[in-house]
């Protein structure tokens, strides 16, 4: 995503926009923090998120209070990028996209390796982001409503990740 992200900072719509980094769960906050250091950002481009679910299952989220970018910093006009791994239902991503736009953010993308999306409908209906990034590691056709941007995977990286499951595997096949 790096070459992805220097070449949109010159693209017109993105010229002078500040970009925050959002850690949107636990899960994610290795993923940002590393995003963000190897984008050469500084600290205060990420913004960390608590991800609960209420009752009917339904994920709602809170900025966490250390996070240096908060509530009463929020940048309106700023690109908000989500880096994840996958996006399936797309429930969580267009919750946080919601909670984001009733503060008044008007830019948010989900940047992923992995849109298994099995549920296009759902995906399709999503409003409160701007579009999704995707590595090609899965090609799927263009949802019809839904604005995702596919990015040519390097060959190398999926190499690397087949050697390391290669490896895992022999490793616990040699423990057995």
């Amino acid at each position: 995503f790096l070459e992805y992200f220097e070449k949109i900072k010159e693209d017109t719509q993105y010229k002078d926009k500040k970009f925050i980094i959002v850690s949107l769960d636990d899960g994610a906050e290795k993923r940002a923090e590393q995003f963000l250091r190897n984008s050469g950002m500084g600290w205060d481009a990420l913004l960390y998120v608590k991800k609960a679910r209420n009752t009917l299952g339904k994920p709602t989220f809170q900025i966490k209070n250390f996070s240096k970018v908060n509530e009463n910093n929020l940048i309106k006009n700023a690109v908000f990028i989500n880096p994840d791994d996958m996006i399936d239902s797309g429930g969580t991503v267009d919750g946080f996209g919601q909670f984001l736009k009733m503060k008044g953010v008007m830019y948010s993308e989900l940047w992923c390796t992995h849109p298994l999306i099995p549920d296009r409908k759902k995906v399709e209906n999503i409003e409160s982001i701007r579009k999704i990034v995707a590595l090609d590691t899965i090609i799927h056709n263009q949802p019809g409503r839904m604005n995702l941007e596919y990015i040519n995977s390097s060959h190398h990286l999926l190499a690397a990740e087949i050697y390391k499951a290669h490896m895992k595997l022999d490793e616990e096949m040699s423990s057995v």
